[in-house]
């Protein structure tokens, strides 16, 4: 039969005593590194929250001033040209310009949604 012994001698106290200091160090540098992870995932958060509420306000007025603004001055245009004051491709640019704008919104609109999709897919991560 063989025997087997358990070292309790005062050097092999000092071992122990270290690992176990070096395991709650490792613990408590893990939670550390946890509590970063978390904040560093709330500051992003609320940086694409900010990001959205700009990319809201930007679409908004431009919406509700600069859409309204070039569909005036075409319906301008359109008129002069009607009286033979105006060139047909000054109307066409005006023309170009207003679809251009809009189609600048619907870009932004997706891009906004897109955003939101993200934003809500990290929150509930």
């Amino acid at each position: 039969m063989g025997m087997v012994s358990i070292p309790i001698a005062p050097w092999s106290k000092k071992m122990y005593q270290s690992e176990i200091k070096s395991m709650r160090s490792n613990i408590q540098a893990m939670e550390q590194e946890r509590a970063a992870m978390l904040q560093e995932t709330q500051g992003m958060l609320y940086g694409m929250q900010a990001e959205i509420q700009t990319m809201q306000q930007r679409i908004q007025s431009i919406e509700e001033k600069v859409i309204p603004a070039l569909q005036k001055t075409f319906d301008a245009s359109f008129i002069t040209y009607q009286e033979n004051k105006l060139t047909l491709t000054v109307v066409l640019d005006n023309w170009d310009a207003l679809n251009m704008m809009r189609l600048d919104v619907l870009d932004e609109k997706q891009k906004l949604y897109q955003m939101i999709v993200d934003y809500e897919k990290e929150l509930f991560r």
